[in-house]
């Protein structure tokens, strides 16, 4: 059995990281759509950023706009509403068939409007009113402002996925407010049977910032080298871990039951394990448990197929510790980290990740309108 038949026959869903026109015009990945070996996709700066500079596609396609649009913001604004359009179009049927459970395309807010609660739902409707697809995502970030935010646009009927998620308070606060929109809707006798919502933990960033900060103590002779070592690599699998237990526990209580009565599907978790360059990590460490019908996980935009072989092995090999994750993160405090303190310090960092590639987009287009 082939890699690739392997994932569809086990029905993992596989989500294409960063997608940018040329791929998207590609018949390699209309394939695998069409086969079901990739169910939805996103589309980010970093996507835009990693293609634009290189692109004929986007440069004509910038040439094209400058003779009616000068600002830069706006000719990326188009291009973006452009892809996000034709991808939606592209995952449609995937979309129809699931029942409205697959075939998602995730799009990334400006940056700058992070901390913006109302800013943040005026933009994320203002696109779903332009491109009118079913199966568009608008992603919030779990911070102070993207929390309403998020109950916001549920309330009233928009798909959101929350990105990134580090930490296990981040999660607990996106479920709840989730929930809470929906119960909302129920009690305006509002349809909650079509929506959707993801919350995406990026695995890859963790790992790297423990790992750095655990390196410190190999060197010295004490109890906490031993704990250390046996940190090292483990905490962002055991931080997911814990959040499918919290996953499995809350949308099989009462509280979602009677919202599953009415149609609601449970926020479904999404397991994003690349970094800013968008490869994977050499050995990552995915939990068995963790990859199965009720889970995302994303692959990059390079190398598709040898992704498709990574993951193939990781339903086969149950990678990962057998040492329970709550123990895990326990053993981090005896570290002196804390990590919540740390996936807060991660989920900022991400944003202003986010704002230096949107900004490198709009540096680029400014290069090109000049030429």
């Amino acid at each position: 059995m082939s890699p690739a038949i392997g994932l569809q026959s086990n029905t993992i869903n596989v989500w294409l990281d960063h997608l940018h026109r040329d791929l998207l015009n590609s018949d390699h990945l209309k394939s695998l759509v069409e086969h079901g070996l990739i169910s939805g996709t996103s589309i980010t700066p970093a996507g835009l950023k990693a293609s634009i500079a290189f692109s004929k596609t986007y440069k004509q396609a910038i040439q094209t706009l400058k003779n009616s649009h000068t600002d830069a913001e706006v000719v990326y604004n188009t291009l973006i509403l452009d892809d996000i359009r034709q991808a939606a179009l592209l995952f449609l049927s995937t979309y129809e068939s699931s029942g409205g459970q697959k075939g998602f395309v995730t799009v990334t807010l400006s940056p700058y409007l992070a901390n913006d609660t109302d800013a943040m739902v005026t933009e994320a409707q203002r696109i779903c009113q332009v491109i009118d697809f079913p199966n568009i995502m608008i992603t919030i970030p779990a911070n102070r402002a993207g929390i309403p935010a998020m109950y916001q646009l549920i309330r009233q009927g928009i798909n959101v996925n929350t990105a990134p998620l580090c930490g296990l308070y981040s999660y607990r606060n996106v479920i709840e407010a989730y929930l809470t929109a929906l119960e909302s809707r129920v009690q305006h006798n509002l349809p909650i049977h079509y929506l959707a919502s993801t919350a995406t933990f990026q695995l890859h960033v963790v790992d790297n910032k423990f790992d750095k900060m655990l390196h410190l103590e190999l060197n010295q002779d004490t109890i906490k080298t031993t704990y250390a070592q046996m940190l090292q690599g483990q905490v962002a699998t055991a931080t997911a871990r814990m959040a499918f237990q919290i996953y499995c526990k809350i949308f099989k209580d009462w509280r979602f039951k009677r919202l599953a009565d009415k149609g609601a599907h449970p926020q479904r978790l999404v397991w994003e394990n690349i970094d800013a360059n968008f490869s994977y990590n050499a050995t990552p460490s995915y939990h068995r448990s963790l990859i199965n019908p009720e889970t995302i996980i994303t692959i990059a935009n390079k190398k598709i197929e040898a992704h498709i072989d990574q993951h193939n092995d990781l339903l086969v090999n149950d990678i990962g510790s057998s040492v329970q994750p709550s123990k895990i993160l326990r053993l981090v405090f005896q570290v002196d980290i804390d990590p919540e303190q740390i996936a807060q310090e991660l989920e900022t960092e991400s944003i202003q990740s986010c704002i230096q590639n949107y900004n490198t987009c709009l540096n680029i287009i400014n290069q090109i309108n000049a030429c």
